[in-house]
């Protein structure tokens, strides 16, 4: 993974779900080497998706995030499970105040169905809070990890916004 961009003038401080996986422990490190403050979400760090109050910490004050929901084929109920964490990682990112979120959504939610499913209705619930700019990513080997995958997160807003 190129690393050109270089450092930024203005740190900011961005929320990275599931920084210990191998795509969120990626985008921490090319932030973190940009000069951003990331704020790792993972069980293993003490942060962990069923926690509420703990995304809530984690998200306030943060300028921006880099969010995942991961596939558990042991959740008894898929899209219930994904639901549940979607609302919470919701629900912290409306407290807070987060502007921009870049979003790992899944490789094929644009098919509303099967495994998909659960993707396209985060995609489309998170799509209407007004107060924040989405990117919606779909995996694949060469984007998720890329750079320009959370470039959104690390621009300044125009000041229209």
């Amino acid at each position: 993974m190129s690393q050109a961009i270089g450092k930024i003038s203005t740190p900011r401080t961005v929320v990275v779900v599931g920084a210990t996986n191998e795509v969120g422990k990626a985008v921490a490190q090319v932030l973190t080497g940009r000069g951003h403050i990331v704020r790792g979400v993972a069980r293993s760090l003490g942060v962990a998706l069923d926690d509420s109050d703990a995304l809530a910490t984690a998200f306030s004050g943060a300028d921006s995030a880099y969010v995942m929901i991961p596939f558990d084929i042991t959740a008894p109920d898929l899209h219930r499970f994904e639901d549940e964490v979607g609302a919470r990682l919701a629900a912290a990112i409306a407290k807070s105040g987060v502007r921009r979120v870049v979003l790992l959504s899944g490789l094929n939610a644009h098919l509303r169905m099967g495994t998909s499913l659960g993707a396209a209705l985060m995609e489309n619930g998170w799509r209407r809070s007004a107060s924040t700019n989405w990117c919606f990513c779909a995996p694949h080997s060469s984007w998720r990890t890329s750079p320009r995958a959370w470039a959104l997160s690390s621009r300044p807003l125009p000041a229209s916004s």
